[in-house]
């Protein structure tokens, strides 16, 4: 068999779009097997791998002229927002004090992970709580989310009572012509410095969005365990049109060895501190 690396030279605001292909040529291809079949698809090509049964190299299928023919399409990147229902959110307890929810996203039709920022509502109690902005198990159709609270809980109370939910926004990673843009830092490489015994922080960097005004930035922290009770990540310091910085606390201390190890990682949404108006929705922020 053979293989080519295609490069589209499109450019699809860091997504990756979906990719339809096939196969020209003058001889053979026809009988060809994996002529449609994508491999590592990426915002910038994909490969193919092509099997002839009575065999082929790079210079027969030269001879034969065959070319690899595609069509990417994406959509525009465009702000989703949503949430758990308020009173009617099916949180599950963790361990003595904790909850867990897993929030679908499935309506946001996304193509690839987009970032995820989150808060939760309620109408009592949830500002004794932690974790509402640490992101964990993001994939296009959902993001998991857990919850401590430091007096112990009650499932009645959280649900009827309390009626805690939660919201968020998506938006694919980079820039839109609306002016909102979004990004992650590299989970397991982000720059964190130590700051004290227990905390750590970063400086992140923004200026791909290209501002020429400082936006409003809301941000989530990512990883693989432990952020849910980190206290911070929603908290924005020296902020600017090319970045801002965020301290991140944690009880009993933390190291920048330890933060990498766990993957803890930035997520951002800029956004214009006006209206912007979307394909059937507005947003707003200030």
């Amino acid at each position: 068999g053979i293989y080519v690396d295609v490069k589209t030279g499109c450019n699809f605001w860091g997504a990756t779009p979906r990719y339809i292909v096939g196969v020209g040529g003058t001889a053979g291809h026809w009988m060809a097997q994996g002529t449609s079949e994508v491999y590592s698809p990426t915002a910038t090509g994909f490969r193919i791998y092509l099997h002839f049964a009575k065999g082929i190299t790079a210079s027969k299928a030269n001879k034969w002229s065959w070319n690899v023919h595609w069509i990417a399409a994406a959509p525009a990147p465009t702000l989703c927002s949503g949430g758990t229902p308020k009173g009617g959110t099916e949180w599950s307890k963790y361990g003595g004090s904790g909850l867990v929810i897993t929030v679908s996203t499935k309506a946001c039709a996304m193509i690839d992970r987009p970032v995820y920022v989150g808060s939760m509502g309620g109408d009592s109690m949830h500002w004794y709580t932690t974790g509402s902005s640490a992101i964990y198990n993001d994939d296009w159709k959902s993001f998991r989310t857990y919850i401590k609270y430091i007096k112990g809980l009650s499932l009645g109370e959280v649900r009827r009572s309390w009626k805690w939910h939660m919201n968020f926004v998506a938006f694919p990673a980079g820039r839109s012509k609306s002016g909102i843009c979004a990004g992650e830092t590299v989970p397991g490489n982000t720059n964190w410095k130590r700051y004290r015994r227990w905390a750590i922080y970063v400086d992140v960097d923004t200026s791909m969005c290209g501002f020429s005004e400082t936006p409003v930035y809301k941000t989530s922290i990512g990883g693989l365990g432990h952020q849910w009770v980190s206290l911070g990540s929603s908290a924005i310091y020296n902020s600017g049109k090319k970045g801002f910085r965020t301290y991140i606390y944690y009880k009993g201390g933390i190291t920048v060895a330890q933060a990498k190890a766990w993957k803890w990682h930035m997520k951002w949404v800029a956004h214009p501190s006006a209206e912007v108006v979307h394909s059937g929705s507005k947003s707003c922020a200030g």
